[in-house]
C-alpha cells in the first residue's frame, strides 16, 4: 500500500516533455519540483525544503556530462542526506561507473512510452526508504539453523560468543535487518565449509571468553573473506583498542564498532552498517558494469557514446558504425574518412576511438589542419624545445605526442601544404617524431585517422597532394554518404538537437516544416547545416512568440538552396555577383516562395548563359517545359513581380508579356 505521505521529488532535467509525463503518471503519490537548467538550482534549494529524493539527468546540455557531474557535487554538499537517482538514456558504461563513484545511489532509464513511468513509484519509494539497491533471496542463520526469512531485509551475521550481545543487537534492529548469530568456533568452521549469503558480517575479535587475550577473530578475517567475498566485515570490540582495529582493517575488515554498553550509540551502528553495505553494493555494481563493458567491446556489438553519438537508423549509417567497430579492433590501421562538409567525419572518428578496446582509455586528439598557420604546423604537430624558434619560451609538447597511446584525428588533411606533407609522411612511415631543437627521435604508439572533404585522387593528379602520403593514409578508406541520401536519419537528428523524442516532434514543428526538413530540403551542408537551421528556427520562434516552429522561421537562403545543386556556391561566383535585390522578406509567405523560385531561375540563367535545358538540369527540373510552366503560373498571380527579373523577361518574353500587367 502506498504511504499517506506524498514524497517531494526534485527533478533536474532539460526535457520539458519528460517533466510533463512524469507529473501526469505519478502525481497521485509524488510531489514534483522541476528545474531544467543548472542556474536555477541554488535558488530552488533555498526556496524549497523537505526534498526526499533527486532525479538528475546527467546529460543536461551540450557540454555532455560535465554539467551533470557539477550539479551532483553541489547536491552532495547541500543535500547530503538526500538520495540521488540518475536518469539514463543510452548512457555509456564509463559514465555509469563514474556516477556511482561520485555518489549516485541508483539509475532509472527513461522509458520510450510515458505510461511505463507508472512503474517508477516503487523504485523511487525504495530509494527514499533506504531499501537495498537490488532484491535478493536472502538466507538467515538463527543459532545453528538456516531458514528462509519472511521478508527480504538486509541480512547480517553476528559472530560473537556472547549471546546476550546477539539478542540486544537483534532487538534494536529487528525492523531494519534480518540478524543471525553463531557463537562457537565449531559453528564458524561449519560456516566456512558451507558458506551462506549475507549482506554484512559483524565479527567479535575475542571468541573464547576463557582466552580473553587471544584475538581469534583477527585470524579468522582472511578465511571469512575468502568464503563469503560479497559480505563486508565490521569488527566488534569491547576494548576500544585502536591498534587492534587498525590491524583488523589491514587484514580486510571495512570498519570497527564498540560493543553496546553504557555509552551505546545505535545511530552510529546503523550508520556504519548502512555505509559498509552500500559501499559493497557500489563495488559490485562497478565490477558488473566494467565486465559488461568489456564483454560488449569483445563482442561484435558497438558502443555509441552519449556525449557525441553517431546518430542514424539508415542502412548506410548502421553499416558505417559496424565498419568503424571492426576498424577499432585494429589499433595500428590507418583510416581515411571522406565525405562532404558537415556529414559527421569528426563524430565517426570519435566513435572509432570510443569503441577501441586498446585506445579508448587514452587520448583522442583532434587537429584541424586548416586552423594552423603553415609556419606553425611543425611545432604544433611535433613539438619544440625552448629557444628553438623566436617566441619559444618553454618546451612545447607536440599534438602527436599528446595523443601517444590513443588516436590522432587529422581533420581537413587535404588543406596541408606540400612542405608539411613531406614531414607528416615521415611520421606516418616511422611513427617517430623529432621536436624542433631536439637531437633525438621519440617513438610514438598512435593510430592515425585522417579526414577530408576533398577528392584526394584529384589533388594528387593536380600536384597539390603527395601521392605517397595519400597511399599511406588510405589504407582503410571510409566514405560517409551525404544527408540527402539517407533522409530517414533526419528526424532522429532533429530530435537530438532539440533534446526531445522523435515522436514528440509534431509538438514543436508544424506539419509543413517537418515535411520540408525531412523530404524536400537538399541539405547541401549536411548535418552541420541541419543543426544550424534547427537552432536558428528555435530562436526565431522564441523571438516571435510562436508555440510551434512554422515555415516563416526557415532561413531565407534555405528556401533558395533547394533549387540549387550542392556545389553551386563553390563553383559559380557569378551568382553572388548577380543576385537580384533581396526585397522579398516583407512579402506574404506564399509570395516569398514564388519570389525565391524566380530568383533561383534568374541566377541559373546567368550561369548557363540562357540555355534552358541546362538551367532545368541545374535546378533538378525534369524538363525545360516545367520551368516554363512555373514562370507562367507565377506570372499570372504576380505579373509585376516577374518583371523585376530581367533574364527571365528576356528568355521567357512570350510568357511574361502575354499576361496583363
Amino acid at each position: 500500500m502506498p504511504p499517506t505521505k506524498n514524497y517531494r521529488i526534485l527533478v533536474i532535467d532539460d526535457d520539458l516533455a519528460f517533466h510533463r509525463h512524469l507529473r501526469d503518471q505519478l502525481v497521485q503519490h509524488l510531489e514534483f519540483i522541476n528545474i531544467n537548467t543548472e542556474d536555477k538550482l541554488d535558488a530552488t534549494l533555498k526556496r524549497e525544503s523537505g526534498i526526499d529524493l533527486v532525479l538528475l539527468d546527467l546529460v543536461l546540455d551540450d557540454k555532455g556530462v560535465k554539467s551533470g557531474f557539477r550539479i551532483l557535487e553541489k547536491l552532495k554538499v547541500q543535500l547530503p542526506q538526500v538520495p540521488i537517482v540518475a536518469l539514463t538514456e543510452n548512457l555509456a558504461a564509463e559514465i555509469v561507473v563514474e556516477a556511482i563513484q561520485r555518489g549516485v545511489k541508483d539509475f532509472l532509464t527513461k522509458p520510450d512510452e510515458p505510461e511505463l513511468l507508472s512503474g517508477w513509484y516503487e523504485r523511487i519509494r525504495s530509494n527514499i526508504e533506504q531499501k537495498p539497491l537490488r532484491p535478493k533471496t536472502e538466507i538467515r542463520h538463527d543459532k545453528t539453523e538456516f531458514a528462509e526469512p519472511e521478508e527480504t531485509l538486509l541480512t547480517i551475521l553476528l559472530i560473537d560468543d556472547d549471546e546476550s550481545i546477539f539478542r540486544q543487537i537483534r532487538r534494536k534492529f529487528r525492523n531494519k535487518y534480518t540478524i543471525s548469530g553463531i557463537h562457537t568456533l565449531q559453528e564458524v568452521e561449519e560456516l566456512l565449509k558451507a558458506p551462506k549469503d549475507f549482506d554484512l558480517i559483524l565479527l567479535d575479535l575475542v571468541l573464547d571468553e576463557n582466552k580473553p587475550d587471544e584475538l581469534i577473530g583477527l585470524e579468522l578475517i582472511p578465511a571469512i573473506k575468502e568464503a563469503i567475498p560479497g559480505a563486508p566485515i565490521i569488527i566488534v570490540t569491547g576494548k576500544g583498542d585502536l591498534d587492534t582495529a587498525v590491524k583488523a582493517m589491514s587484514r580486510g575488515a571495512k570498519d570497527y564498532l564498540p560493543k553496546p554498553g553504557a555509552g551505546e550509540n545505535p545511530e552510529l551502528w546503523d550508520q556504519k552498517i548502512q555505509q559498509a553495505i552500500e559501499n559493497q553494493m557500489i563495488r559490485e555494481e562497478l565490477v558488473k558494469v566494467k565486465t559488461e563493458l568489456q564483454r560488449t567491446r569483445e563482442s561484435n556489438q558497438y558502443l555509441n557514446p552519449s556525449q557525441r553519438p553517431f546518430i542514424g537508423r539508415s542502412p548506410q549509417i548502421e553499416q558505417m558504425r559496424r565498419l568503424l567497430k571492426g576498424v577499432s579492433d585494429e589499433p595500428e590501421l590507418t583510416v581515411l574518412i571522406t565525405g562532404e562538409t558537415g556529414v559527421g567525419k569528426g563524430v565517426a572518428a570519435f566513435f572509432l576511438h570510443y569503441n577501441s578496446s586498446t585506445r579508448s582509455k587514452k587520448a583522442f586528439e583532434e587537429i584541424y589542419i586548416s586552423n594552423i598557420p603553415k609556419e606553425l604546423v611543425p611545432s604544433e604537430l611535433f613539438g619544440a624545445k625552448k629557444g628553438s624558434y623566436t617566441g619559444a619560451d618553454s618546451d612545447k609538447k607536440g599534438r602527436l605526442e599528446i595523443a601517444n597511446g590513443g588516436i590522432v584525428f587529422l581533420d581537413e588533411i587535404g588543406d596541408l601544404d606540400l612542405e608539411n606533407q613531406n614531414k607528416l609522411l615521415q611520421f606516418v612511415q616511422s611513427k617517430t617524431i623529432r621536436p624542433l631543437g631536439e637531437l633525438k627521435d621519440i617513438k610514438l604508439d598512435v593510430q592515425i585517422v585522417a579526414a577530408t572533404n576533398k577528392n584526394l585522387k584529384e589533388e594528387v593528379f593536380s600536384g597539390a597532394f603527395r601521392e605517397d602520403l595519400y597511399m599511406r593514409l588510405k589504407v582503410f578508406p571510409i566514405e560517409i554518404p551525404p544527408l540527402r541520401e539517407r533522409r530517414e536519419d533526419i528526424p532522429l537528428l532533429i530530435a537530438h538537437f532539440i533534446k526531445a523524442k522523435e515522436s514528440d516532434l509534431p509538438m514543436f514543428f508544424s506539419e509543413d516544416v517537418l515535411r520540408f526538413l525531412n523530404q524536400e530540403c537538399p541539405w547541401h551542408g549536411n548535418i552541420r547545416e541541419l543543426e544550424n537551421t534547427v537552432r536558428s528556427m528555435q530562436l526565431r520562434a522564441k523571438i516571435d512568440g510562436l508555440r510551434k516552429i512554422n515555415m516563416k522561421c526557415l532561413p531565407d537562403e534555405l528556401l533558395t538552396s533547394q533549387f540549387l545543386p550542392h556545389n553551386h556556391y563553390d563553383q559559380n561566383s557569378a551568382v553572388r555577383n548577380a543576385i537580384v535585390p533581396n526585397v522579398h522578406s516583407n512579402l506574404p509567405f506564399d509570395q516569398q516562395q514564388d519570389w525565391l523560385t524566380l530568383e533561383a531561375i534568374e541566377n541559373s540563367l546567368i550561369i548557363k548563359n540562357g540555355v534552358k535545358n541546362d538551367v532545368a538540369t541545374m535546378l533538378n527540373f525534369n524538363s525545360a517545359d516545367l520551368i516554363l510552366y512555373r514562370i507562367k503560373t507565377i506570372s499570372k498571380k504576380y505579373p509585376e513581380m516577374v518583371l523585376q527579373f530581367p533574364n527571365i523577361c528576356k528568355h521567357y518574353a512570350k510568357v511574361v508579356y502575354k499576361n496583363p500587367k
